[in-house]
């Protein structure tokens, strides 16, 4: 009994929230597996058309989700206030919702958009699953501010188990209809339950000066969150150009590639306000050393993840034969996610220092460099279909060094410090093992990441190191994840 309730008092809060996404991991990754095998490459790639249509519908929310989660980090105490904000939140959410969905109409309609992947036959489906997802974004940032971890926990379940259920019952285009249906029907829940549940009374109030007020930090951060996320969503686009049994192809690896960094992303989404408060009451060195924390414990994170995958991937593939040839796909999506990884930390820095903007001109800017990119390998040099991730990679290179400059600028760090902590970013313990897996993608020798792996552990170990001592430190002590 005594250890019984050792265990639930680990397990509970933020590290509960953690251990359920590990979970949540382990059923995303067979249901990843699922989908491929029942839907084949063909409906695959339909299915990965359809849900890059969910991410441009919440990219286009004008920063609604992020002003809510800034407001409610740097106001915790202001309670009324918080209620007005929330309640025009939701407002807003809707507002939006709506306009888009008329402008996504016109062009199913008027311009056939999506007619290769069925997208008019299930288009009351997509909105209606793209509208209410929306107002989940918002909803659950308030519920990560005030810790209520459980809600979330079941909100961020029922998607993956709903789809577990069907993926035994339909194949093809019969599987297809039934995770549409079945994701309405979760979302359609999660709403009703948020509400039910969320953590402060809302009210609902059409203030000028408040909307003055919230689109001061939402429209950048809009901007800078749907330039940055845009990124990856425009490179599927340019895929999708390829044939759609391609595409379903790129789905696979780029699906099975996400699941693996579910965990990480959890994390983040868990220390973003405590990042940013952070951020916002320390500067110069003592704000240099938070950040230097957060980033070393996220970049070994990630690179350690990544040449895990890799070693086990060619393992995976083995027992699914139509796939076989997402090797080199699944090698660049994972590089490229962890290239992504590399921006993490000056996002909040910028963000709590009031730079939003600047931070907006970033991510177009890197925007406008994947588009150019990935048009030059598409239609040019008629690249492969996951070449095109080399100009995203380039992209989110270019993203991550101009945050580090605009980061060394905030904090008036010194020649000699400068140095330093550029060594952090292009540290070559780091980088000259992920150079060599590239070169294993150029050069088709998959092997050469086993030698990757190596010279990455040799060269980081104390990073290592000081990863499990954290996990270990979290696992004693959930409450240093809390806000």
């Amino acid at each position: 009994m005594i250890l019984v309730m050792k265990l639930l008092n680990i397990f509970k809060g933020s590290l509960l929230f953690l251990f359920s996404k590990y979970f949540i991991f382990g059923i995303q990754f067979l249901n990843s597996i699922l989908i491929a095998v029942y839907l084949g490459p063909f409906y695959l790639g339909v299915w990965g058309f359809i849900t890059m249509i969910f991410q441009y519908f919440e990219q286009l929310n004008f920063g609604v989700p992020h002003g809510v989660s800034v407001a409610l980090a740097l106001n915790k105490e202001r309670h009324g206030y918080l209620q007005s904000v929330i309640g025009y939140s939701l407002i807003q959410s809707i507002a939006i919702s709506i306009l888009v969905g008329i402008g996504f109409s016109i062009l199913v309609y008027y311009f056939n958009f999506g007619s290769s992947y069925y997208v008019s036959e299930y288009f009351i489906v997509i909105l209606l699953i793209a509208c209410l997802t929306n107002i989940i974004n918002v909803l659950s940032n308030i519920c990560r501010i005030y810790n209520q971890f459980y809600i979330l926990i079941i909100i961020q379940s029922l998607l993956p188990v709903s789809i577990l259920v069907v993926s035994f019952f339909f194949k093809r285009e019969f599987l297809l209809s039934a995770l549409l249906y079945s994701q309405l029907t979760t979302t359609i829940i999660s709403v009703l339950l948020l509400f039910m549940t969320i953590p402060i009374k809302v009210k609902y109030n059409l203030s000028w000066k408040l909307f003055n007020k919230l689109r001061k930090v939402a429209i950048p951060l809009f901007f800078y969150n749907a330039s940055f996320y845009l990124i990856m969503i425009s490179t599927r686009s340019f895929i999708s150009t390829y044939n759609v049994k391609e595409f379903g192809l790129f789905t696979f690896s780029f699906s099975l590639g996400n699941a693996l960094f579910l965990l990480l992303d959890s994390v983040s989404f868990l220390i973003w306000p405590k990042l940013i408060r952070s951020m916002n009451k320390y500067s110069g060195d003592r704000a240099l050393e938070k950040l230097r924390d957060y980033r070393i414990l996220y970049h070994t994170a990630t690179h350690f993840i990544m040449y895990i995958s890799l070693l086990l991937y060619p393992l995976l593939i083995v027992y699914f034969e139509k796939y076989r040839a997402t090797q080199n796909s699944f090698t660049m999506v994972v590089l490229t996610l962890v290239m992504l990884s590399n921006a993490f930390g000056y996002q909040g820095l910028m963000v709590a220092k009031g730079k939003q903007k600047k931070l907006a001109v970033v991510a177009l800017f890197c925007l406008l460099i994947n588009l150019v990119m990935c048009y030059y390998l598409v239609f040019i040099i008629r690249t492969n279909y996951y070449g095109v991730l080399f100009g995203t990679m380039i992209a989110y290179m270019v993203f991550s060094v101009l945050l580090v400059k605009q980061g060394i600028s905030i904090l008036n760090i010194g020649k000699g410090k400068l140095i330093n902590n550029l060594s952090l970013y292009i540290t070559p313990s780091m980088l000259l093992p992920y150079v060599l897996t590239c070169a294993s993608v150029i050069t088709s020798r998959p092997s050469w990441v086993i030698l990757s792996f190596v010279i990455f552990l040799i060269f980081n170990y104390k990073n290592c190191l000081y990863l499990f001592k954290t996990i270990i430190e979290i696992i004693k002590d959930p409450k240093i994840l809390e806000f």
